[in-house]
């Protein structure tokens, strides 16, 4: 892509984790891409985390567990979610205003 200031970029990956790789992973929050986070807890509990900017505020929205969601459901999730934040919209809230149900 070029080079700035002598630091060349990185492309941005999307898509790196994969079903496998999620319940090895060690404690630490792991970058699936575009937003969305696996966090491993010491314990061993793993939970699903999108971080957007809403309002030009990071918000970081619970997706649900990994017991729960799949790889594949917190992708859509976080892409709808990611939509409606786009569209000057809150993600963690319906569009009749209410607040939506909060996986954390």
């Amino acid at each position: 892509m070029g080079e700035m200031m002598g630091e060349k970029r990185q492309k941005r990956e999307w898509n790196r984790l994969t079903p496998v790789m999620l319940k090895k992973l060690p404690p630490g929050v792991h970058a699936d891409g575009n937003g969305l986070y696996l966090d491993v807890q010491p314990s061993g509990s793993r939970s699903w985390i999108l971080r957007t900017l809403v309002r030009r505020k990071r918000r970081d929205i619970g997706l649900g567990g990994l017991s729960t969601t799949s790889l594949a459901e917190a992708r859509e999730e976080a892409a709808k979610l990611r939509a409606r934040a786009k569209g000057r919209g809150h993600p963690g809230k319906a569009a009749d205003g209410k607040a939506q149900r909060s996986h954390v």
